[in-house]
């Protein structure tokens, strides 16, 4: 259990987990999955949290995009499909 003064708050939490991807942030942007530094256009402002940028290149998103896709067209895109533990 933490003690008294260890708990960290919503904005320190906030920049560990965006700072890297941050939009005004100075440096290099670095995609979480192949690790190569990308130079981030405005398509690549993440929608959800517009002050950053999503943490995967344009090719790797597309990429998981694709493979999300294929994945639920091979389990009929149906709960019942995606979740079946019977096997």
């Amino acid at each position: 259990m933490k003690e008294y003064g260890q708990h960290k708050t919503k904005a320190e939490h906030e920049a560990e987990k965006w700072g890297a991807h941050l939009v005004d942030k100075e440096g290099d942007y670095i995609c979480s999955v192949c690790k190569k530094v990308w130079i981030p256009t405005v398509d690549d402002v993440n929608r959800k949290r517009p002050s950053t940028y999503y943490k995967l290149c344009s090719a790797c998103r597309l990429k998981s995009y694709i493979c999300r896709r294929m994945y639920k067209k091979d389990k009929g895109n149906n709960y019942d499909a995606l979740y079946d533990t019977s096997n």
